[in-house]
């Protein structure tokens, strides 16, 4: 099993601090050339931003999810979002 780093944020607060998650090591691999973040939004849902360390930050992607369990927990999105992101190019005129 791998690390995930991601820097957590609440609204209004701003910066929490970073989470470490667990997941494959295919992806924690993905995720060492990935910022990730997430924030916890006032009606609970989480937002999660992901995009290559070269790129620009409005270049991120964003996936928005309850907070719950299953193929839809914050987690499994993560990793969606994370090898979606991976097979990505850089967004041109966005």
């Amino acid at each position: 099993m791998g690390t995930v780093v991601l820097r957590y944020f609440e609204t209004p607060n701003g910066y929490v601090g970073d989470r470490l998650l667990t997941g494959s090591d295919e992806v924690a691999e993905m995720a060492k050339g990935q910022t990730l973040s997430c924030e916890i939004l006032r009606d609970g849902t989480v937002a999660l931003y992901a995009r290559k360390k070269e790129w620009e930050e409005e270049d991120e992607q964003v996936e928005l999810v309850v907070n719950g369990s299953g193929d839809k927990s914050p987690g499994a999105m993560l990793e969606k979002l994370i090898r979606r992101v991976n097979q990505m190019e850089r967004p041109e005129g966005e």
